[in-house]
């Protein structure tokens, strides 16, 4: 039974590899290919421009550096659909990109040497969804779309020897988020503007190098800040023209000092 299950299996195989055509590049245009665009249409069809028939298609493209081949398929409405994939001339696998009816669902970037995803597009929802990953599999970016805006964006730094992670920034817009991540991802600085209470327009925390809070601002709606010091003493300040007036507080909300600082000016 096994054998005439592995004797299906290589007949398959060998059918849709005859059942691919080769087609020169010059002999077809391809429209939008911007292949890791998601929820994009692309198309290829002749110079003529009339569709290619239905079939399993094979495009070899000569480079200096590395040539590649791009394998896809031709539905019966001239539309591509399934997967189309891009294979240097070892045959490994570079790109994988998903296809319904000429509209791009999903991309990925694969790393040939550990054949690992070091990048990725998909949509969820009405969400646009892109990653890049290092080598080790870590996420280094993500960003996140509605109609072409960005909401969201996780970024870090990295070194470019050897790969690894190094500080990281995260924005949010939905939740009103900014968050500062220092090389070890210790939290080191929160902003937040969404989700406050009444009378209060941004709140942001600042954290030492393990992750114990120093310090805290909060603006309020009426122009003035609180910064709020790690052993409970604070100052307030309310913008004035063309300056500031600072109140300062001991924890216990003694004013100990009062003073005006002007922004400078130039002079002519």
């Amino acid at each position: 039974m096994k054998s005439i299950v592995i004797l299906i299996m290589l007949l398959s195989v060998h059918f849709l590899v005859s059942a691919q055509t080769e087609i020169q590049k010059e002999d077809i245009i391809i429209h939008d290919n911007d292949f890791d665009e998601v929820g994009k249409t692309t198309t290829i069809i002749k110079v003529d421009s009339t569709l290619l028939p239905a079939g399993n298609y094979v495009m070899n493209f000569e480079r200096r550096i590395h040539a590649f081949a791009l394998y896809f398929t031709i539905i019966d409405s001239g539309m591509l659909d399934g997967i189309m994939i891009a294979k240097n001339d070892l045959g490994q696998t570079l790109v994988r990109c998903y296809i319904k009816k000429g509209v791009i669902q999903r991309y990925e970037k694969i790393d040939p040497k550990t054949n690992n995803l070091i990048e990725e597009s998909f949509a969820n929802k009405d969400t646009v969804i892109s990653k890049h990953y290092n080598k080790y599999m870590q996420l280094r970016s993500e960003y996140r779309y509605v109609k072409k805006e960005e909401i969201y964006n996780w970024n870090c730094s990295y070194s470019s020897e050897t790969d690894s992670l190094k500080s990281c920034i995260l924005y949010d817009k939905i939740q009103g988020k900014y968050e500062y991540y220092n090389d070890n991802r210790i939290l080191v600085e929160s902003t937040r503007t969404k989700g406050l209470p009444p009378g209060i327009a941004r709140q942001t925390e600042y954290f030492d190098d393990k992750g114990k809070r120093t310090s805290k601002e909060i603006e309020y709606s009426n122009g003035k800040t609180k910064k709020i010091n790690k052993n409970g003493s604070y100052s307030i300040t309310t913008e004035l023209g063309g300056g500031q007036n600072v109140e300062e507080y001991n924890k216990y909300g003694k004013l100990l000092n009062s003073y005006k600082a002007y922004y400078p000016t130039i002079s002519n």
